[in-house]
């Protein structure tokens, strides 16, 4: 019996399809399937392979399978290789130009998007719905995107439930959320990409009420209900909120109407919980999740340091092991700079020391901002040395200015002022330089 690939991919089973790939036979039918699971993974290797037996087969006239690998070396930041695939069609045809303006625009190569874009008329091409709505995403000029629209309007495509959508995005995008909110409203028929279009747009223009509102109306009023992208950035404005009642009421939605949450979306509403003071119910989610990657580790690390449990945090900081994971930059930064705002130096310094026995071969800024801080406060000097020392050992070019600036202030209140002095000097010789075109 042969493997069924398509199915696997449908229903999410992207590495159990690629594993059955390098045992299997596969046609020309199933390798899309497969490269849009290669897509899902970011999986580079793999995505390269079929490429190879695409070739190899004959495969590579087929228009739905070369789309499909121009999709996905688009997703998985390999311009150069998609560009090189659609170069090398003799005939081209326009889910081909399709496919090159949407891998550009969704890298958000804009310019590059619209010059395919322009190539259509030239090679006697008519635009379709399809390559506009693949264009608009990537367009954050607002002149431009007027342009665009006025092309929509100009082919009637203005009606379409995908062109639409995406100049709802692009208005955001552009910060005219009022054009935005226009192009929404008068929209005959909305799915379920139109309505996270709408949010994510009001989200990122700051209007967390009204993509709240957005949200109720969809559930309320259409027969569209949200997917994990729609949970998780309602969720993410609670957050932000710290609105504990809105919180519940999705959680209830969730509950009452059987929605299968993935890790994610637990994730997200760990989250509220911890934010909200509400840790019991941030913990019985995170103890009930079958699936915990290292992100949700983090977050309830990071909601019992915010809620003042610093003990339960370091047990739990220990427990991340015992499930076979290790911590990332995050969980470092999590409990070095949990324990320096809270006061206690000596065991941010030990979390610091423990993370460099582990050869961490790069720590980032902001924890070293961290413990800067805390020997400001102390104030503590041989600590402080200690982490000018190791500025100095693993930075080649130590220009960082909020590390510069956090070394002065540490050895302002360790009483060295003619330490500070020699980094404020170097301070504002790498301003004048920026200032002056010397870099």
């Amino acid at each position: 019996m042969k493997p069924n690939f398509q199915k696997l991919v449908v229903n999410g089973y992207y590495k159990e399809a690629l594993s059955l790939f390098t045992h299997s036979h596969c046609s020309s039918s199933t390798l899309p399937s497969l490269l849009k699971a290669c897509s899902k993974l970011q999986c580079i290797p793999q995505a390269q392979q079929i490429h190879a037996l695409l070739k190899k087969s004959g495969f590579d006239a087929e228009t739905h399978t070369v789309t499909a690998l121009i999709h996905t070396y688009a997703s998985l930041q390999l311009l150069d290789d998609a560009l090189k695939v659609f170069e090398g069609i003799p005939q081209r045809t326009l889910p081909f130009y399709n496919a090159i303006i949407s891998g550009f625009s969704r890298a958000c190569e804009f310019d590059k998007s619209v010059n395919v874009f322009k190539q259509l008329s030239v090679n006697g091409f008519r635009a379709n719905s399809v390559s506009v709505a693949s264009v608009l995403p990537a367009c954050w000029n607002v002149v431009q995107g007027l342009q665009l629209h006025g092309f929509v309007i100009k082919m009637g495509y203005e009606s379409d439930v995908y062109v639409s959508t995406s100049l709802v995005t692009m208005y955001s995008n552009c910060n005219e959320i009022r054009s935005a909110q226009r192009v929404f409203l008068l929209m005959h028929s909305k799915n379920l990409v139109s309505y996270n279009a709408m949010i994510s747009g009001f989200l990122r223009n700051d209007l967390v009420v009204m993509a709240l509102d957005v949200f109720r109306n969809m559930i309320l009023s259409s027969r569209e209900r949200p997917n994990s992208s729609t949970l998780v950035s309602i969720l993410s404005a609670c957050s932000d909120l710290s609105t504990l009642k809105i919180g519940k009421q999705v959680h209830c939605y969730l509950i009452k109407c059987e929605v299968n949450t993935g890790v994610i979306v637990q994730t997200a509403l760990m989250e509220v919980y911890s934010k909200c003071g509400c840790l019991e119910f941030a913990f019985r989610i995170f103890e009930a999740m079958e699936e915990k990657n290292v992100v949700t580790w983090n977050t309830m690390i990071s909601g019992l340091l915010l809620n003042g449990q610093l003990d339960a945090a370091v047990k739990l900081f220990f427990r991340l092991r015992s499930e076979g994971l290790r911590p990332d930059m995050v969980t470092w930064n999590l409990m070095i700079s949990g324990f320096s705002h809270s006061g206690n130096e000596a065991e941010a310094f030990n979390f610091f020391k423990r993370m460099l026995a582990e050869r961490v071969q790069y720590v980032s800024s902001n924890i070293l901002t961290s413990l800067l801080h805390a020997c400001s406060n102390s104030p503590n000097l041989l600590h402080g040395k200690e982490i000018h020392c190791h500025v100095i050992r693993t930075r080649a070019t130590n220009e960082d200015e909020y590390l510069l600036t956090a070394l002065i202030h540490m050895y302002m209140s360790c009483g060295c002022s003619i330490l500070a002095q020699r980094i404020f000097d170097r301070l504002e010789g790498n301003q004048a330089k920026r200032v002056y075109g010397m870099q």
